[in-house]
């Protein structure tokens, strides 16, 4: 875990430092702020340095994993997991959408968690009615409402006209990451 973390220590202030070179893919839908090119550029990372990017990892990480006790998945109940799992949206750059419903009876530690498997861990301050008890907790919601807006709430990543056109359209209990979902 401890070589987990340095690595996306080390990726965070190497993309920090070369910025712009690796931040392109992330097409900036809004102003351009220093603030906001953090935010896109800490998400990039995220998304980057995530263990899941697509529906061929999750699955070779649920059959390795299924029984593991140090998954997070295996904090939701097991049809809670299916639900969440069959939530999923996956796009060319990672996730792009989800259920927030099952996850918002965990703890906020333990969907941070799984929300970090697959890069979206930023989402955590989206998912409505979760309830912090623990300072890390509480810390983790603090800090997400104000580095990582664009995920937008009560959306999912689909193709509403069915020509292959990917965007965030309303749908209840989902989070869509708009800069994913194209």
């Amino acid at each position: 875990m401890k070589i987990l973390v340095s690595a996306l220590l080390v990726a965070t202030v190497t993309l920090i430092s070369y910025g712009p070179a690796y931040a392109a893919p992330f097409q900036n839908q809004g102003s351009n702020s220093s603030a906001e090119k953090q935010m896109l550029l800490a998400q990039k990372t995220n998304l980057s340095t995530a263990l899941i990017k697509n529906q061929g990892e999750l699955q070779r990480f649920m059959q390795s994993n299924y029984n593991n006790a140090d998954n997070p998945l295996n904090k939701l109940p097991a049809a809670a997991r299916m639900h969440f799992v069959d939530s999923l949206v996956f796009r060319s750059e990672g996730l792009a959408s989800f259920s927030y419903d099952d996850l918002r009876n965990l703890s906020v530690t333990d969907a941070y968690r799984i929300l970090s498997l697959f890069g979206a861990q930023d989402s955590i301050g989206s998912i409505p009615n979760i309830k912090p008890v623990t300072d890390v907790d509480y810390n983790i919601l603090a800090a997400s409402p104000q580095l990582y807006p664009p995920y937008l709430q009560d959306n999912i990543c689909g193709s509403p006209s069915g020509n292959g056109q990917y965007n965030c359209v309303g749908a209840r209990s989902y989070t869509c990451n708009p800069n994913t979902c194209h």
